[in-house]
């Protein structure tokens, strides 16, 4: 039989032990926050916290993407007749006809177009048949097949494009001939100004 005397102090031990439970579970808890904030501080003392980065946050856009600035013949469509735009022209269906552009066609891999086209600058990277007018680039892609005649400044054909026809290239050399007669007439220009500075002056 534990007497009163003995009873109080068996409660003030265990009071004690508790007491001592408690804060040991503060100074855990303390440290594992100071480690947390300290694990987000980075080198330059600026705090940061981790982010996870889903496919949802970031996509790479797809080479060929229709942008605001051009018309498109989508590829559900079937165009047939004279297409003219302002814009530029990107092809996703079928096209018959013509395509006349100020800006630039671009004739996607699943299109097929039997059409003429005129524009600055073009590319095929599906099937196309007619004749072509470019008044810069003509590049076919490595998916692109072309068959026709080519009026071009510049033709680009990527490993594994096809191309069959007719291809004619603009005559550059008239432009290179005529840039040398300027570049002589404009030596000859230059050794008259020296000849007439060594001169002796007239008294």
């Amino acid at each position: 039989m534990l007497r009163r005397r003995d009873l109080k102090g068996t409660e003030e031990g265990n009071q004690q032990q508790t007491s001592q439970t408690e804060a040991q579970n503060q100074e855990t808890t303390q440290q594992s926050q100071t480690q947390s904030a300290s694990s987000n501080i980075s080198p330059s003392g600026l705090s940061w916290r981790p982010m996870r980065q889903t496919n949802e946050d970031w996509r790479p856009q797809r080479a060929g993407t229709p942008t605001g600035d051009e018309s498109v013949i989508g590829p559900d469509d079937f165009f047939s007749g004279n297409y003219k735009s302002e814009r530029g022209v990107r092809v996703q269906g079928r096209v018959e006809g013509s395509i006349e552009s100020k800006g630039h066609i671009f004739i996607e891999e699943q299109a097929q177009v039997n059409a003429d086209l005129v524009a600055e600058d073009i590319t095929v990277a599906g099937r196309y048949n007619g004749k072509v007018e470019c008044r810069r680039r003509f590049e076919i892609t490595p998916t692109g097949i072309v068959t026709g005649e080519i009026n071009t400044d510049l033709l680009v054909v990527q490993e594994g494009g096809y191309f069959d026809g007719k291809l004619k290239m603009k005559d550059r050399s008239g432009r290179v001939a005529q840039a040398q007669k300027q570049q002589a007439q404009g030596a000859v220009q230059r050794q008259g100004q020296k000849a007439d500075d060594q001169s002796p002056a007239q008294v």
